[in-house]
């Protein structure tokens, strides 16, 4: 059940970001919104973590005022959802996209897998954890090298963790 709970955080996420980077940048291919929108996220979190405010309280007011700015794109997919149909996807190369719901199938599976990657668990979620405890970047000695690590990429991952 708490596989579950994560994967649909993680949508709600990831559709956080679509609505951010459709703030910024406007264009057909979801794609990039999501990317730049993950971007927003990672420097809201680099601010707020320079400033000592880096707590889920700061983050989701970060997200409603995303929502608040949001809300035609909002009303505008829940439109699209009511009259979506996978009927057009399966038209034409049945065969390739029937590859590639198993490749997503699959993957799906294995997001549930713990990680144990050597550098995972010995500096970044040290680095990713420290960020959350203190509510900022402190540079501490989390991890043998923490203070010549560049964080941001941690801080992609801990804006999530913080906020769920």
């Amino acid at each position: 059940m708490h596989n579950i709970i994560i994967f649909f955080q993680a949508l709600l996420f990831i559709y956080l970001s679509y609505l951010a980077g459709g703030l910024f940048f406007r264009t057909t291919k979801r794609v990039y919104q999501i990317m730049v929108g993950y971007g927003i996220f990672g420097l809201a979190g680099l601010i707020l973590g320079f400033l000592g405010l880096f707590w889920p309280r700061y983050l989701w007011a970060f997200a409603a005022i995303i929502l608040i700015f949001s809300r035609k794109q909002i009303l505008e997919d829940l439109e699209n959802v009511k009259h979506f149909s996978i009927k057009p996807f399966f038209q034409d190369n049945i065969f390739l996209k029937s590859l590639l719901i198993i490749w997503l199938a699959a993957n799906f599976l294995i997001a549930f897998v713990p990680i144990t990657g050597h550098d995972t668990l010995e500096y970044h979620l040290p680095i990713i954890r420290d960020i959350i405890l203190n509510g900022e970047l402190t540079f501490s000695p989390a991890g043998p090298s923490y203070a010549y690590l560049p964080v941001f990429g941690e801080l992609f991952y801990a804006v999530p963790l913080a906020m769920f």
